[in-house]
């Protein structure tokens, strides 16, 4: 931009026009480059900003652009686009509201589709990011929840919390995973996804033991099966349905172990029925025995291979759950 523009006014090159800059740049040394339109479209700023931006001193032009690029993203949104963002990502997900986890996940999976296309752009305006969401409804008084009220949604379900004592959370944790805690951190990692409370804990050491003696003694007289310590890996993430269940040591995915396990998902799916972003979560999250990644997993992966998409890999695990039949 710099030098293009210099070369066609060397005494004004921020008043250099669009076609004035496409005429020099073979002159100056860049016949490759983009035509001024592309540029201002790629990039979401104008004309006159970009032109601003390139001769700013060096140590400052990629700041002013990204000012710039800030700046336009403010202006454009409207409360009305942040109510119709916020019905988008509930029809996404199929639910009557949303929380702010909510949305990030059903943003992601609305511009997941046009992430490697020249739409990918016009998509992200179209569902803006969380923060500005939050810092529109913020200069205009208005809560998460008054905001889908003027949406037309629902207020996010509350995570109701009861202070649990630690031989109660002990046995819930049993009851939700088949195993007994092995730490503290798994205990209260466990207590945090499962949306409840503990009660002042002063020796945990001592109250942990006693909890589970307790248990374990409780379970012997019940006549139920005994159950062994958890993994040190154990960790807890949110099923689809808002459930709370296990989740072992992650993967360590490469490509061809992702394709493996959509194949393995394509199999429980059944005959007649495609693989798709949903049907593959949900797979994933009932079947957690089993090596098959969720939708999430799979689209941060082919973020680092642009020369793949999900179709290809979809069809490649097609074949590959064909050739294993």
């Amino acid at each position: 931009m710099r030098a293009v523009s210099l070369h066609a006014d060397a005494d004004a090159p921020t008043s250099v026009t669009t076609r004035a800059w496409n005429e020099h740049r073979a002159p100056a040394g860049f016949p490759d480059a983009p035509q001024a339109f592309s540029m201002t479209k790629r990039l979401g700023v104008s004309w006159a900003q970009l032109l601003r931006a390139a001769h700013a001193p060096p140590d400052d032009a990629l700041r002013q652009l990204r000012n710039f690029q800030a700046d336009k993203g403010r202006k454009g949104l409207t409360l009305a686009g942040v109510f119709i963002a916020l019905r988008q990502a509930a029809h996404r997900l199929g639910q009557t509201s949303v929380n702010r986890t909510d949305y990030v996940r059903a943003r992601d999976l609305i511009l997941a589709p046009s992430a490697r296309t020249r739409h990918a752009a016009t998509a992200a305006r179209a569902i803006p990011a969380l923060t500005a969401i939050d810092d529109l409804l913020k200069r205009h008084g208005l809560s998460w929840e008054q905001g889908l009220e003027r949406a037309g949604l629902e207020p996010p379900e509350r995570i109701v919390r009861s202070g649990l004592s630690l031989e109660e959370a002990v046995r819930a944790f049993v009851e939700d995973t088949g195993r007994l805690p092995r730490s503290r951190r798994q205990i209260f990692d466990w207590a945090d996804h499962r949306g409840v409370a503990l009660r002042r804990i002063d020796r945990f050491t001592e109250e942990f033991q006693r909890a589970t003696t307790t248990v374990l003694a409780q379970r012997e007289l019940d006549g139920l099966p005994p159950v062994e310590v958890a993994d040190a890996g154990l960790r807890f993430e949110s099923a689809a349905d808002g459930s709370i269940g296990p989740q072992k040591v992650r993967h360590r995915w490469t490509r061809e172990t992702l394709i493996a396990g959509m194949a393995l998902a394509i199999r429980e799916l059944g005959p007649g029925r495609q693989l798709d972003q949903r049907s593959l979560k949900q797979i994933a999250a009932d079947r957690r025995d089993l090596p098959i990644p969720s939708y999430s997993v799979v689209y941060r992966h082919l973020q680092k291979h642009p020369d793949d998409t999900w179709d290809q890999w979809r069809r490649e695990a097609e074949a590959l759950s064909r050739a294993s039949a």
